[in-house]
Order: C-alpha cells, then sequence, then structure tokens
C-alpha cells in the first residue's frame, strides 16, 4: 500500500498490492463478479470433526488473509466478505474456497478503488476508552483528539497516554478516601 499526499489530501493506493498478490496466486481473471461475495449463496456449515484438506485449507487461509487485509486497510466494501469467509477458518471446504476466490476476483476488478481522506487540517481523529473493575465502570472518555493521528499505532498510543492520566487521577482520589476514611 501506498501514501500520497496532496492538496490538503491524503489518498491510499492499494493497488500495486492487490495485483502483485493475485499474480503471485495466478488466479484467472474473471470480470463478470460484480459483489465481493453472492447475496444469494448460503455456504454450507463446516464439520468441525471431518479432515480437512491441508492445501485447501492452506489456500484458503492465504485468500482470506489477502482479503482481511485489503478490507482492514481501505478496502471497506470487502470487509464483509472477508469477516464471513474467516469464520470458516478451522475447516474450509472446496465451496468455501470458490466463494473466497470469487471474492478475490472482485477485488481484482475493482482494484482501482482507493480511500481518499480529505480536508486534514481540518480533521481530527477520534479516540475512547474505558477504565472499570470486576464490573463497573470507574471511568469513560471519547472524543476528539487535539491533533490528526496518521496511523493505528499514533491513536493507540494517545489512548494509552490519556487513560494512564485517568488511571493516575482515579487512583489519587481512590487515596484521598481511603485516608480520609481511616481518619
Amino acid at each position: 500500500m501506498s501514501v500520497h499526499y496532496y492538496d490538503n489530501r491524503m489518498k491510499l493506493h492499494i493497488q500495486p498490492y492487490i495485483i502483485k498478490k493475485f499474480h503471485q496466486l495466478g488466479l484467472s481473471v474473471n470480470t463478470t463478479i460484480k459483489t465481493p461475495m453472492p447475496t444469494n449463496h448460503r455456504m454450507e456449515d463446516t464439520c468441525d470433526s471431518c479432515d480437512v484438506d491441508p492445501d485447501i485449507r492452506t489456500k484458503f487461509l492465504q485468500y482470506v488473509g489477502i482479503l482481511r487485509y485489503s478490507a482492514d486497510s481501505v478496502r471497506i466494501d470487502l470487509a464483509y466478505a472477508a469477516h464471513k469467509l474467516a469464520t470458516y477458518a478451522k475447516s474450509p471446504n472446496q465451496t468455501h474456497l470458490q466463494i473466497a476466490v470469487k471474492a478475490l476476483q472482485y477485488m481484482y476488478n475493482t482494484s482501482h478503488y482507493d480511500s481518499s481522506l480529505s480536508d486534514l487540517p481540518r480533521a481530527k481523529s477520534t479516540i475512547a476508552f474505558i477504565i472499570g473493575t470486576n464490573g463497573p465502570i470507574m471511568w469513560y472518555s471519547a472524543g476528539y483528539c487535539d491533533s490528526v493521528l496518521h496511523s493505528s499505532n499514533a491513536s493507540e498510543y494517545v489512548v494509552i497516554c490519556k487513560s494512564f492520566m485517568a488511571a493516575d487521577f482515579i487512583a489519587s482520589v481512590i487515596s484521598t478516601v481511603e485516608q480520609r476514611s481511616i481518619e
């Protein structure tokens, strides 16, 4: 995936990754695939006690991994198919593998879809956290961050810092209450 900044916009390109993976897998192009997952198809349940062909399982897990990475990074249109297919990861069969291939073919056909984030100077990242103890919620916070965070690592760092500050405040309140109850 590549990131390009221009005119206060950020565009995430995943097309080179999709094309590379598609060709590495040796899949054939099928331009008739218009959705990531058939809408009228019910996938058959898997048998947990049945033997699973290791080749099918390996390919299936690889395909679902590519779909999940694409869905998690840029291609939200693949999220449902990737999630639904991932539920069969324990014991996939040939039908599941065929549906995963069709999802990859859709992904290839629409590889020009990218994510565009506009108005970066005015955009703000959202963060949230909850602090609780064996049941009751003691503190929660949700809102906008003071700046634009360009990665999930940055947002996780900000949330951790803010939650530790809140936990420190809660600890000082509890300590004060305990001291007053002793007196």
